[in-house]
């Protein structure tokens, strides 16, 4: 089974909401969740969102980087990029994925995006199906 990661704004309450719904979709049909864990935003720091699961005898850098190594690890990355929002941490990561030439999907098409990527719209529905081979083209 391929892992995943999904990637997104963490700040904004209604986008945080589609990332957890997000996550619980994959793991409910048992599709194996890297990053993140799907537990609430406890604080922020300079724009970068703590979990109640993060250790918190890491400074955000540490976070960040751990956070980098899981979404690395996964085979695919999925952008949950609400209204097309796509914020500085995520242009990062997913330039930090086209490098490492992750297979990468986006909730939406995304807006002020810079970085010359293949846009590949998918429906968290479909990904599940492409995910468990229950996927027909």
């Amino acid at each position: 089974m391929k892992t995943v990661s999904v990637i997104g704004s963490f700040r904004k309450d209604n986008h945080y909401l589609k990332v957890t719904e997000v996550i619980n979709k994959l793991k409910s049909n048992d599709i194996n969740v890297l990053s993140p864990d799907g537990t609430e935003v406890v604080d922020s720091v300079d724009d970068f969102v703590i979990f109640a699961s993060d250790d918190n005898n890491l400074t955000p850098n540490e976070i960040e980087a751990a956070t980098l190594e899981k979404i690395l690890a996964s085979d695919i990355v999925y952008v949950c990029d609400v209204d097309g929002y796509i914020g500085r941490t995520t242009a990062y990561e997913i330039g930090c994925c086209e490098v490492k030439n992750k297979e990468i999907y986006f909730l939406e098409y995304p807006m002020d995006f810079e970085i010359n990527t293949p846009v590949n719209i998918l429906a968290p529905d479909t990904l599940v199906k492409r995910l468990t081979n229950n996927y027909k083209k």
